[in-house]
């Protein structure tokens, strides 16, 4: 790999890579962007999406990419990444690594409920408007709450307080009022949404 990313280099100065290691000097993380994403990142970069693909790759790490959106509404990468784990220390040296890269600091990021991942994006990006993509919490719906008896209607409520909450502040209040009209007070996934560092309930698309 670090032949690889020499002889990228030498082809093309703006290409770009960092590898952290561990003290035996094993494999801890490793960033790369060639110079096309680069240069789209200039252009499209205000907004970012970052995602983790858990351990599907030979090395047996989590692969991260860093995504946005053309002119022509077209996704284009800005960047990959395998990390060592998960842990929030994992992701402020990847969110580190790549503003260095970058020397730009998006506007806006769009992550799953990634609790290390938002801690992260806090003390590296404090200024970045960090919000939740919708998609990934309709998709647990009925895995945290399938097995209550008046799931259906449960999941319709549900998916209304998300799609038609348009300020934090209506989120919060409905989604406390579901809470209470349905008795899960002890649904850990439901109250996590209210202590998710910064962001509180704002799990609604605009910035």
């Amino acid at each position: 790999m670090l032949d690889y990313f020499t002889r990228m280099k030498e082809q093309n100065p703006n290409f770009f890579y960092d590898i952290c290691v561990y003290s035996d000097k094993s494999l801890k993380h490793v960033f790369w962007v060639d110079a096309r994403s680069r240069a789209a990142y200039e252009y499209f970069g205000d907004m970012v999406s970052f995602n983790t693909t858990y351990k599907l790759n030979k090395f047996e790490m989590p692969v991260t990419a860093f995504v946005g959106v053309d002119h022509h509404r077209r996704s284009c990468l800005f960047g990959c990444a395998l990390l060592g784990n998960e842990e929030t220390e994992s992701f402020e040296w990847l969110m580190q690594t790549f503003v260095k890269c970058m020397e730009k600091i998006p506007y806006g990021i769009l992550t799953d409920q990634c609790g290390a991942m938002a801690i992260a994006i806090q003390n590296v990006l404090p200024n970045t408007r960090h919000r939740l993509w919708i998609w990934h919490i309709t998709k647990k719906i009925l895995q945290k709450l399938g097995r209550l008896s008046r799931y259906e209607e449960i999941k319709a409520t549900m998916n209304g307080i998300i799609y038609e909450s348009h300020s934090r502040e209506l989120f919060e209040r409905s989604l406390y009022d579901f809470i209470e009209e349905y008795t899960l007070h002890d649904n850990n996934w439901l109250n996590g949404m209210n202590t998710h560092p910064k962001l509180g309930l704002s799990v609604h698309s605009s910035f």
